[in-house]
Parts: C-alpha cells; sequence; structure tokens
C-alpha cells in the first residue's frame, strides 16, 4: 500500500460525499485528489499550518480525529478535510504530536482527540499495546490502528482501541471500511459530539459542534436524529457491565404485585415478603390508601410548589419530634442536604462506618473533612469534630449504638430512617428511647408510616439554613399532595398497639431463627442473618419455598459479610412468621 497516495482517505472522503456530506480534502504532495472533490494544496510545514489555521479558526470543532499514520513512528505527511451539512468539521491530517497542544487549544473545551497510527503487532494483544503506547504521551483520547500486517492488496482492516485497553475491529476493503465508517461515525458526531475513530494510516478527522438542544441548527435546516448511543460509544459501559457479571454481582429489579401488607404475586405466584421496610404494615392500611388526594406539586418548594398538605406534615412532625421540621421528597435527600450542607470548611465531621450511603454521598458532597470511626466507638469521635453523624437503628445490621457515650460539643446528627413510627415512646425513635435530643433528626415517610419521603427535625435556624442552602431541597421537585396526604395518615395511625406487634414479631422470629442455629444480627425488626458468598444459593432456597427475602452482596455490605436482611412487620401473622423460619430450614454451620 502506497501510503503516500492517502488512499483511504480519499476513499473515505468519496464515501462521505456520496452520504450526502460536503467534502474538502486537505492534500499534501504526492496526493491525487479527483477533480469532483474540492481541495486545498499545501507543499510545506508552513503551509500545512496556514491550511489549518483557516480550517480551525472557522469553526472550533468539537471532535479531532487526528491520525499520525506512522511506519517506524515518523510522520506521514499527508492531510485531509471533511466538512459535513451539519456543520461537523472532519479533518484529516497527518502531524506529529507537538502539533495536539495546539490543536486542544482551538478546540471546543472538552474536546475529544482521537489518533490514527499505523502500527505493526503479531498479535491484537501487542498492536493494542503499541497503540496504547501512543495514548499517553501524545494525549490523545483513542487511537485508531491499522492492522499493518493485514494490509494486503484493497483489504483495510482498523483497529479501534481505547485507552483502557478495550478495542474493536472493523474488516472489509479500504472502501467499505471507509463508508462503514462515515455512516457509523458522522452521524455519531453529529449527534453527541464525543466519539471517536476512522482511519486508516494517515488520517486524521476534526468533528462536530454539538446540536441545538431541540436538534436544529442553522434555523432548522439541519434535523438531529435521534440520539442513540452507537456500539462504540457504549463500549465502557458493556465492560464495566461485564466486569459485575463476572464479580457475580449482576442486580436485577423484580416486579412484585402487593396482594396484602405481607404478601405479594411474585412470578406468578404469592411469596411472603420479609424484606419490606413497611414495619407497621400501613402502606396496606386503608385509611393510609384512602388518603391520597390531590396532584403533583409541579415545581420545587420555593417555586410553586409548595401547598398547604406539605405545611401541615411539617407541623405535626415539628410538634412529634420536638423542633422545625423540613419535607423532602426522600431520607436520601434529607440526608445529603444535611451532611452536605451545615458544615464550613476547615471543618471535621466523624461518621460511624456503617452509615447508610446517603450520609457518606453527602459528607463527600460537603467541605469538611470526613473521619470514619469504627462502628459505634463513640471514643474515637475526633476533639475537633463539629459534627458527628450515626444511625439511630443501623439498616443493615439491624443495631444501635451507645448515643448518650457521644462527646457534647459535635452537633449530633441521628438518621432514624429505620427507627420513627417502630422504636422509642410515641414512634420517635432511638435517641429518644435513650433520653437524648440530637441537634439534628432525619426522619424517613416511606418505612414505618407507608408513604414516601423524608424529613429533618431541629432549631428553626437550622430548617432555615436547609431551606436557603441545601441543593438538594431547592432544586427538586416537592412531594406530591398524595403522598404528603398519606403521610399524615401513617403518622395518625401508627400506634403503640402496632409497635408493639412489631416488637412481639420481631422476637418470635429472632428466636425460631436461633431455634435451628441461625444467629441473627442486631435487635429489633431488622434481623440480617450473615450468610456469606452461599447468600445467593440460600435466597434462590427461600424463594423456592415461598419467602422472599434476596440477598444482599457487596458493595452494600463488605465482601464475606453477604446476608439475608430479613425485615419483620406488625402485619406478618404467627403463620407466616413460622413459614419464613422454616424456610430456612436447620443451619449448616
Amino acid at each position: 500500500t502506497n501510503l503516500s497516495s492517502g488512499r483511504f482517505g480519499l476513499a473515505l472522503a468519496g464515501a462521505a460525499t456520496a452520504q450526502g456530506h460536503r467534502v474538502t480534502v486537505l492534500a499534501g504532495p504526492g496526493v491525487v485528489v479527483p477533480p469532483d472533490l474540492p481541495s486545498v494544496r499545501f507543499g510545506t510545514t508552513a503551509e500545512l499550518d496556514a491550511a489549518l489555521d483557516v480550517l480551525l479558526a472557522a469553526d472550533p470543532p468539537d471532535v479531532v480525529f487526528m491520525a499520525a499514520a506512522v511506519s517506524d513512528y515518523r510522520p506521514v505527511p499527508t492531510a485531509g478535510k471533511i466538512r459535513s451539512d451539519a456543520e461537523e468539521l472532519v479533518v484529516r491530517m497527518v502531524r506529529t504530536p507537538k502539533i495536539l497542544p495546539t490543536l486542544r487549544a482551538r478546540c471546543r473545551p472538552g474536546a475529544t482527540l482521537v489518533g490514527f497510527k499505523l502500527l505493526s503487532g503479531s498479535s491484537p494483544a501487542e498492536l493494542t499495546s503499541a497503540a496504547l503506547a501512543q495514548c499517553g504521551p501524545a494525549q490523545l483520547d483513542f487511537v485508531v490502528a491499522n492492522e499493518l500486517t493485514e494490509l494486503r492488496g484493497d483489504a483495510h482492516p482498523v483497529r479501534l482501541v481505547w485507552p483502557d485497553g478495550t478495542t474493536q475491529r472493523i474488516d472489509g476493503d479500504r472502501n467499505a471500511v471507509a463508508a462503514r465508517l462515515v455512516a457509523e461515525i458522522c452521524p455519531a458526531v453529529r449527534r453527541a459530539a464525543s466519539l471517536a475513530l476512522i482511519d486508516l494510516g494517515l488520517d486524521r478527522v476534526v468533528g462536530a459542534p454539538r446540536p441545538e438542544p431541540d436538534g436544529r441548527r442553522d434555523g432548522g435546516r439541519h434535523r438531529g436524529a435521534a440520539r442513540v448511543a452507537p456500539p462504540m460509544r457504549t463500549a465502557a459501559w458493556t465492560r464495566r457491565l461485564a466486569a459485575i457479571a463476572d464479580a457475580d454481582r449482576t442486580r436485577r429489579t423484580v416486579p412484585i404485585e402487593p396482594v396484602g401488607p405481607t404478601l405479594g404475586r411474585l412470578e406468578g405466584r404469592v411469596v411472603v415478603m420479609a424484606c419490606s421496610n413497611d414495619y407497621l404494615g400501613l402502606s396496606w392500611d386503608p385509611v393510609v390508601r384512602e388518603a391520597a388526594r390531590g396532584g403533583g406539586a409541579g415545581g420545587s418548594r420555593l417555586i410553586g410548589g409548595t401547598r398547604p398538605a406539605h405545611e401541615r406534615l411539617e407541623a405535626v412532625l415539628g410538634e412529634k419530634f420536638g423542633g422545625s421540621c423540613l419535607l423532602f421528597p426522600s431520607a436520601w435527600h434529607a440526608n445529603l442536604a444535611v451532611c452536605a450542607t451545615l458544615t464550613e470548611p476547615g471543618d471535621v465531621v466523624a461518621s460511624d462506618a456503617l452509615n447508610h450511603a446517603s450520609i457518606i454521598d453527602g459528607l463527600r458532597l460537603g467541605p469538611a473533612r470526613r473521619v470514619v470511626v469504627a462502628h459505634g466507638r463513640m471514643d474515637e469521635v475526633p476533639a475537633e469534630a463539629r459534627m458527628a453523624v450515626f444511625e439511630g437503628l443501623f439498616s443493615m445490621d439491624g443495631d444501635t449504638v451507645d448515643l448518650s457515650a457521644c462527646p457534647a460539643d459535635p452537633w449530633l446528627v441521628v438518621d432514624e430512617a429505620h427507627a420513627v413510627g417502630a422504636l422509642g415512646p410515641e414512634g420517635r425513635g432511638v435517641a429518644a428511647a435513650r433520653g437524648i435530643r440530637p441537634d439534628v433528626l432525619v426522619g424517613a415517610l416511606g418505612k414505618a408510616y407507608g408513604a414516601a419521603g423524608g424529613f429533618v427535625v431541629g432549631a428553626p435556624e437550622l430548617r432555615e439554613l436547609l431551606v436557603n442552602a441545601a441543593r438538594s431541597f431547592i432544586f427538586t421537585t416537592a412531594p406530591p399532595e398524595p403522598v404528603v396526604a398519606m403521610a399524615l395518615a401513617g403518622v395518625a395511625r401508627a400506634s403503640d398497639e402496632l409497635r408493639q406487634q412489631l416488637a412481639d414479631n420481631a422476637r418470635i422470629l429472632r428466636k425460631s431463627l436461633g431455634q435451628l442455629g441461625w444467629a441473627p444480627l442486631g435487635s429489633a425488626h431488622i434481623l440480617p442473618v450473615v450468610v456469606g458468598p452461599g447468600v445467593m444459593d440460600l435466597a434462590a432456597q427461600l424463594l423456592a419455598r415461598g419467602v422472599y427475602a434476596p440477598g444482599i452482596r457487596f458493595p452494600t455490605v463488605p465482601v464475606g459479610q453477604e446476608r439475608i436482611r430479613l425485615t419483620v412487620s406488625a402485619a406478618h401473622t404467627r403463620a407466616q412468621l413460622d413459614q419464613i423460619a422454616d424456610a430456612f430450614g436447620r443451619s449448616p454451620g
């Protein structure tokens, strides 16, 4: 193959023309350009620089496919440009890596640079290794490599190489490969302006300003196609999914049709639900269900989304928990607000090692330095801590910690999501049961109260600060009226009798499992049974015996601590509790 002739580049230009793109070829010495293709000639480096100045200054590109086609890693003196009717630039050029900083400066911010290298290798692995060696030093985002040993006759296979080593091969003669690349790449560049691919052995393309939000540019002359990610664009996601599958950590959503407070129809048969957070059975309570009235809020709380129902529920919760209350769409939103908003740069926050992911993520978003303390070790809370965060009832271990041992100086934040409504005097949570009033209490409305949403209770200044500075409150739609009405009914219906029944049911199931040799963790209505790597087999056994309690695996819990996390409801019957225990059978340990 005579590389200096630029035959693949011309094939690419021809394919682009045939598919409706406007093409201009930037042609170096020795390149014979067909008369029907507009071209700009250059014979010296200075002339090439001048041509590039004109082309790149006219419309700075989003994507640059740059070929430094090399044999023995020497640049080949040829280049070109393709310009589509959607204003994409596809500039093919062959330059040394030192041009890349200049190109990055002229491209749009975040532009993707793709290199085309003519590389030799006796195997795809060697070719990939050689391509990757070109990636980092040259500041390239991708490399497209010709398989030099297979360039025979018209055959012109190319291999796309990502910096992580992911590859894809495209086979065919030069015209077929060029046509496929234009067909797949140019639309992808037009839609997404972030792809990478083409060439050949000597080309480099530049490409594509992003379309306007309505999919049109230039007053509607170009209609953007539907944004569908091409296979090459999703390769990194596919690779990550494969790694998850290889680690046996693939998760699936399982549709379940409730047919009672503790029963659900799954795959055509009714099973006992042993994993629900509906601790008091109130999501099935007719009063709670019939309370649902109204519609969606239609906006954030600060922009037309506050309804009288929101204020009524905040008043009820504030009175119940002793402070000023602010509602959130979920307890996750509430934890993000508290953990990311209350501290300032230079502060230190202590966080229990088993805290929920929403607490961890909130602290990561905040300005304070996070110090993780061993589970329940209040003596590890740093003396300089401004805030200390713990759960009331820990969601995966089902236990509590001695909140009274926390140092007095830091603000105490207690996430009572799994405790409010279910534990403590009048269902006010673990802290209240210990006679402690935290500075900040976070609660959930979608567990014991049978509805959905979250809330924060504390001093009036706390509420005011969250309203004015908490991004997860300000920038989200308010909870819908029907859900708020259900929560109001759920709070009213959460009685001491239901809490006592919940405690009795938890005690019965814990005792039954113990008699079978199992040792569930915790002390309340969350009963984790640590199994280890065989947890999914046990979960399948439970389901086969009519009990739904999926296995909990990494990253939710540490490797080796895989478990069945049983949750009890006040609505479970004694027969259902016996069925759950019988489904486990005798422990093999």
